[in-house]
């Protein structure tokens, strides 16, 4: 039976999404759509007509701290930018694509504009990260070994630090500041020269910093602000007159509710209480104790012999001192199992991606729990590290390295043995995906589980020696296990407790697979017979892969898949195994099976497993085929398709290949038009980010290659022969994308949906 929709027998939409675009040219033959050119300084001319508008470029390292009031703008329009709450920003500079530098104008510490001219600018600064952890709720503040907390005793100047260290979202160390009484090796020296990088705190113009003195209530309502944009205000407090030099830091915490501003003296020149220092910090987090939880009186709840539950400090001093995980999901008893588990004779395992890319997980999460598992008493914990090189800069991994090396030295107290275990390149061990390469998972288990591989002394010479004898970047580098002794520091046994941190499903499914199920057959997995396993969520929802999770998964429903099969719209989906989940499990909104198996057909081009950089073309030749020979059956009302070679292929830094895998979905995409063309098709052409249109980025004044996505606008492209579809004004983004899909077909849009496009 064939549909007709608008204006088109059995309208047949060819979706053909791929990570990058070298193709600004195909813009140029598809009538009335948007115009896009990957060349910086080329303007981007509205559907509309009108003035070309240009692009504004945050530095990817910047993206979340400097932030454009838009992504575009015309040349002579004012353009803003808010540096992020938490962040503090210098040395704001615009530069167009001649390098000319653009006059900025200082609104206030945290806004400044400038005038847009007639071409792309990229926007930089120095910032300092000084975001604090206000979600996980581990400990920050510890009593005394008398069993003590003090609530009225005064807190020195190295215990502040300390505490804003610990709560610290980023504890890099930007750059190397030295007291002459901070020794190094000193349980502060780390937190006192980190604070002072960020400018959060300041030594004495006699080089020193004086840890032991007591911090004064001044000088905490001044540090305190330092983590957030000043906000102005007044006090209603005697002793604190306007022209007091710390004023506007005391006036800016009451401003925010951290300090209650009542009517009398405030001594800010006098010492501040610990107790007061719980009630601010805790304010400024957000947090507040969990009556129930401290009700339960669970094992291992710190309690003070000179804090009673009748003192009113005492839930405030509570909050501060116990790590629990009561806010961070639904699923206490996964985390409490694993802690319990890991302090019943066995170790604590870490395993997953080392990065900041935010892609398939998070540094910070990893950190987080290693100082929560520090917290309840967990002493032997292990970390598995996956080198990124992919979701970040191509040779980062050292930085990396060095951040979880800091905080391994911290924990390892009281005899507790934190280490890193093993590692290697996320390419070459554990992170398969789809199935595409089983052998690679397996190595990944030997090295992790069972200890097998080249051994170093730690992973920094593993990773400096492999760079040396391969060439290789962070991704692409060999397995290692790291060594104490001659023997491997630590294997994964049975029965220990194993949480993989990655917290995206299609590169943590087949590891996951192999720990969690008993009837497992994908290689033999040698003496094995179990561990308490935990992923970070649960990775496939149809699957239940893996039984035990930390955070409960967002239900994601009204997909673009669900709509069309309550229209009875027949779908095509294609791609080859290393997008396949793209176009179906990613798609479907993380379920594996399919919404309607009447409607909806998947084929799966087996991708090879080869360096993708030596078969650039990689399969889209046969996907090309695949597509135009289902367009030309006229059996699909709906066809998607995706490309994977920019996003594969960019990923190895290797510009001539990602030149030839760029000429190759460029033919691909033309035999797609012109079967658009023959059989009355309208064809969409899109991308989910940039990669393959930046492939070197400077930094430090030298051109590297770049192996990590782009932020780049990416193009939506519509062509229709016989219809001019005309793109509306606005800013518009994937999550439009579904919106034009059905407005397209005739359907009725969602009200849960972002707007259509057209």
């Amino acid at each position: 039976m064939k549909h007709t929709f608008r204006r088109i027998r059995a309208l047949v939409l060819a979706v053909c999404l791929f990570a990058a675009l070298g193709t600004a040219a195909l813009a140029d033959n598809v009538g009335n759509s948007e115009q896009y050119d990957d060349t910086m300084g080329n303007p981007s001319t509205p559907s509309g007509g009108g003035a070309p508008s240009y692009r504004v470029i945050v530095d990817e390292s910047q993206k979340d701290q400097l932030k454009p009031d838009r992504s575009t703008a015309t040349a002579g329009s004012t353009v803003t930018i808010k540096v992020a709450d938490g962040v503090t920003a210098d040395d704001i500079k615009v530069v167009d694509k001649n390098g000319k530098q653009i006059e900025i104008k200082k609104i206030d510490d945290n806004t400044y504009t400038f005038v847009m001219p007639a071409s792309d600018v990229n926007v930089s600064g120095t910032v300092e990260d000084l975001r604090l952890n206000d979600t996980d709720h581990f400990a920050y503040i510890t009593g005394y070994p008398d069993g003590t907390f003090k609530p009225n005793g005064n807190l020195t100047r190295a215990e502040a630090a300390t505490i804003f260290y610990r709560l610290l979202l980023d504890q890099t160390m930007t750059k190397n500041v030295q007291f002459s009484d901070v020794p190094a090796g000193k349980w502060y020296e780390t937190a006192v020269k980190t604070l002072a990088s960020k400018g959060v705190i300041t030594g004495y113009t006699d080089g020193t910093f004086k840890p032991t003195k007591s911090v004064t209530c001044a000088e905490f309502c001044a540090m305190a602000s330092r983590f957030f944009s000043l906000k102005e205000g007044s006090v209603k407090f005697t002793d604190v007159p306007t022209a007091f030099w710390g004023y506007k830091y005391i006036a800016s915490v009451v401003a925010r509710g951290y300090l209650d501003d009542v009517e009398g003296a405030y001594e800010p020149n006098g010492a501040i209480t610990r107790a007061e220092v719980v009630s601010i910090v805790n304010r400024m987090l957000s947090r507040s104790a969990d009556s129930a939880y401290l009700a339960k009186g669970d094992e291992g709840l710190k309690i003070f012999t000179d804090v009673a539950e009748t003192d009113a400090c005492y839930l405030n001093v509570m909050e501060a001192a116990n790590g629990h995980d009561y806010t961070k999901s639904g699923k206490t008893e996964t985390w409490k199992n694993l802690i319990a588990n890991a302090k019943d004779g066995h170790a604590l395992h870490f395993l997953g991606l080392l990065s900041d890319g935010n892609v398939h997980s998070n540094i910070s999460h990893l950190i987080a729990m290693l100082k929560e598992a520090r917290a309840e008493g967990v002493m032997k914990a292990y970390c598995h590290i996956l080198l990124d090189g992919r979701d970040v800069p191509a040779t980062s991994a050292l930085e990396y390295v060095a951040q979880l090396e800091d905080v391994l030295a911290q924990l390892r107290t009281e005899g507790a043995d934190y280490a890193i275990a093993s590692g290697g390149g996320r390419m070459k061990i554990t992170m398969d995906r789809y199935e595409a390469n089983w052998p690679m998972v397996e190595e990944g288990w030997r090295t992790h589980v069972e200890g097998k591989g080249r051994m170093f002394p730690s992973a920094k010479e593993a990773i400096e020696t492999y760079r040396a004898e391969t060439g290789c970047i962070d991704q692409d580098l060999p397995a290692f296990v790291v060594a104490r002794n001659g023997a491997p520091v630590a294997k994964i046994d049975n029965g220990d407790s194993v949480i993989l941190f990655n917290f995206r499903g299609d590169r943590a499914q087949e590891i996951s697979l192999a720990f969690d199920r008993k009837d497992f057959d994908k290689f033999d997995r040698g003496d094995y017979t179990g561990v308490l396993y935990a992923g970070m969520l649960q990775y496939d929802g149809d699957l239940k892969i893996p039984t035990h999770y930390l955070v409960q998964p967002p239900v994601i429903k009204n997909t673009l898949t669900e709509r069309l099969c309550q229209a009875g719209i027949h779908e095509y989906a294609l791609s080859e195994t290393q997008k396949f989940g793209h176009v179906t499990y990613f798609w479907n909104g993380n379920r594996s099976g399919k919404v309607d198996p009447n409607l909806e057909v998947y084929e799966e081009v087996p991708s090879d497993v080869i360096p993708f950089d030596q078969e650039p073309a990689m399969k889209s030749k046969e996907i090309t085929e695949k597509m135009v020979e289902n367009m030309a059956s006229h059996q699909f009302q709906f066809l998607r398709c995706n490309y994977p070679n920019g996003d594969m292929v960019g990923h190895t830094g290797v510009m001539s290949a990602v030149v030839t895998a760029m000429e190759c979905v460029d033919n691909g995409l033309k035999a797609i038009l012109e079967a658009a063309d023959k059989y009355g098709y309208t064809v969409l052409i899109t991308a989910d980010h940039g990669n393959a249109d930046q492939m070197t980025e400077t930094k430090k004044g030298k051109t590297i290659v770049r192996t990590a996505h782009s932020l780049n606008p990416v193009p939506f492209i519509i062509y229709d022969k016989d219809h001019a579809w005309k793109i509306k004004e606005g800013h518009f983004g994937l999550a439009n994308v579904a919106a034009t899909v059905v407005t397209m077909m005739g359907l009725s849009v969602p009200d849960c949906w972002e707007q259509s496009m057209v």
